[in-house]
């Protein structure tokens, strides 16, 4: 993969676990506790993929999707929201043209994820 997965989630332990479960499937990983770190690390090195947490203290997910798709150079980086969050039909707007896919904790499991993630970057 050109670039790290850069996994943006404010609850340790989702981070850490799913961090880990994507490095076994050799994915490189950096991880995020929120938005504005989440937009620092973008900075630092573009990412081949956001997996990015909707629901964060300090910049939100739907923060972090505009600012990240105000600046050009960053326009085409593919983001796959996973959230706990109910998302309604503001939300899904809100999402529309920012997100390449949204999905929901719970509903797709961590051996998903390498899968569901690969198709997003192919």
């Amino acid at each position: 993969h050109e670039g790290p997965l850069l996994v943006i989630d404010d609850d340790d332990d989702t981070r850490e676990r799913m961090s880990a479960r994507l490095a076994r499937e050799g994915w490189r990983i950096v991880a995020a506790e929120n938005g504005k770190v989440g937009l620092a690390a973008v900075a630092a090195e573009r990412p081949c993929l956001v997996l990015l947490d909707l629901m964060m203290p300090e910049m939100d997910g739907f923060t972090f999707l505009s600012t990240l798709r105000a600046k050009p150079e960053w326009g085409s980086i593919p983001v796959v929201v996973l959230t706990a969050k109910d998302v309604d039909g503001e939300d899904r707007r809100r999402l529309a043209g920012q997100a390449d896919r949204v999905l929901r904790k719970g509903e797709v499991g961590l051996d998903e994820l390498p899968a569901l993630l690969r198709s997003v970057v192919t």
